[in-house]
């Protein structure tokens, strides 16, 4: 590999930040603080300008928290029954989550389930064993029961 290919990107720590600024405040150089902890100058430099500024660019938070909330405590409990779960399933629940909890603007759709999954780590598995074998009238039953149990 060539020795100046451009490195990954990597997320600084809050704490590397405050250590950074705290180094430059007490009269380390840029170049100094950036050899210290193995970043690029520009990387130090901006540390410092944004002042340890406490935004995250990575990390977003849920639009429909307590939607998301409900669709994953409905999302345990069915899992915790056995009952397969698919994409579609879960997002019919969550529209149906938003009705009940009036979020008229939300729509549910492929993009906000993928953020969704990942935010929570859901992967989805087939579901094996004898202990998963459910009964199919049992599921839709279950399906179809009353939504405002979870809210």
């Amino acid at each position: 590999m060539a020795e100046n290919a451009p490195e990954k990107r990597k997320a600084i720590l809050i704490g590397t930040k405050v250590d950074i600024i705290r180094d430059i405040r007490m009269g380390m150089k840029n170049v100094d603080a950036a050899k210290k902890y193995s970043l690029s100058n520009s990387t130090v430099a901006l540390t410092n300008l944004s002042g340890g500024e406490k935004q995250r660019k990575r990390v977003r938070e849920a639009t429909y928290k307590e939607l998301e909330d409900a669709l994953l405590k409905w999302f345990l409990d069915a899992r915790q029954k056995n009952i397969p779960i698919s994409g579609l399933v879960l997002l019919k629940i969550a529209g149906d989550l938003a009705f009940f909890l009036r979020h008229e603007n939300f729509k549910p759709r492929g993009r906000w389930l993928q953020f969704f999954k990942e935010h929570h780590g859901i992967v989805y598995r087939a579901v094996v064993g004898e202990a998963a074998a459910v009964n199919e009238d049992a599921g839709n039953d279950w399906l179809s029961a009353d939504i405002s149990a979870v809210l």
